[in-house]
């Protein structure tokens, strides 16, 4: 081979190796991604990682996602994940962390196991999306859980998304009993706090990534879930009531319990049926009002 072409071969070489170089420095700039091993150590980020949370790469290094923890972000959702990559299978969801500077920041996760020849789970990938702005503008500011407009931009959107993969599908409407009552004896701070502790309980029960909490608006909160079996939703139903139940809030004035306590609605949709969008909220609130007229603390339920 001549030198002439041996040197258009190098520069053809080094050109391809400087656009791969250029492709790569690109996804570490833009790119959130992290890798770790079996245990979840981190051993390697991208520089957007760094950028995002505010640590260099040698403090990231050798340490635990979980060590960037929003405590809005459940142990129980993060045992899910472990659940979910350790079986081999993809988890995709929502997490809330903490950068080195104490600001929040939300971002859209997608975790793929690594294999080795052997087909051994050697490590995970991680890609990560900042979602900071999104979930801001569809999160309760006072609860932290999805507000009223994010659950009409949903709704049917995962209602159909159910039947598509053939699953069962649930909306959960719940009311705080005699909430008016308990801010007029016990302040509206107090009520305030008495809502933020109920999302944090509901979120406990649907921990899921595709489980979402809301807050409809007052004391009126709403869940969407799909799910395998009818009774799996029957049983996450009551779940929700006694989670809250279990809070033991006082509150005189809601007799006979004297502490707050939740009625609910629960339409649960069989996937080989048709459904109305418009059908399946006037259900789940005419059960709701039946809840009430019951008695209260308890959850009706229709399919």
């Amino acid at each position: 081979m001549s030198s002439s072409i041996k040197n258009n071969t190098n520069k053809a070489l080094l050109s391809s190796l400087n656009e791969v170089q250029n492709h790569l420095d690109i996804i570490d700039d833009y790119i959130i991604t992290s890798t770790t091993d079996l245990n979840g150590v981190i051993n390697d980020v991208s520089q957007a990682f760094c950028d995002i949370s505010g640590y260099s790469k040698e403090e990231l290094v050798g340490k635990k996602h979980s060590f960037l923890r929003h405590r809005d972000t459940s142990y129980e959702t993060y045992k899910d994940l472990w659940d979910t990559i350790t079986s081999g299978k993809e988890w995709h969801g929502d997490i809330k962390n903490i950068k080195k500077n104490g600001e929040v920041y939300s971002i859209n996760m997608l975790i793929r196991p690594l294999f080795c020849r052997s087909e051994k789970i050697k490590g995970y990938l991680a890609v990560q999306k900042n979602i900071t702005n999104r979930v801001l503008s569809i999160t309760d500011d006072l609860t932290q859980s999805y507000n009223r407009r994010f659950f009409n931009q949903i709704f049917e959107q995962e209602m159909l998304s159910a039947k598509k993969n053939n699953q069962w599908f649930g909306f959960l409407m719940l009311d705080v009993d005699n909430f008016k009552k308990y801010n007029d004896a016990y302040g509206h701070q107090e009520g305030d706090t008495v809502l933020i502790s109920i999302v944090k309980s509901l979120k406990k029960v649907f921990i899921r990534a595709t489980d979402y909490v809301f807050r409809l608006g007052g004391e009126e909160f709403g869940v969407l879930f799909d799910f395998n079996q009818k009774e799996e939703g029957v049983r996450l139903g009551e779940a929700a009531r006694k989670a809250i139940e279990g809070l033991n809030i006082p509150h005189s004035l809601n007799l006979p319990h004297a502490y707050v306590t939740l009625s609910g609605g629960l339409y649960l949709l069989d996937p080989l049926k048709n459904h109305d969008v418009k059908a399946v909220y006037k259900s789940a609130d005419d059960l709701l009002y039946k809840a009430k007229n019951r008695g209260r603390n308890c959850i009706e339920i229709e399919y």
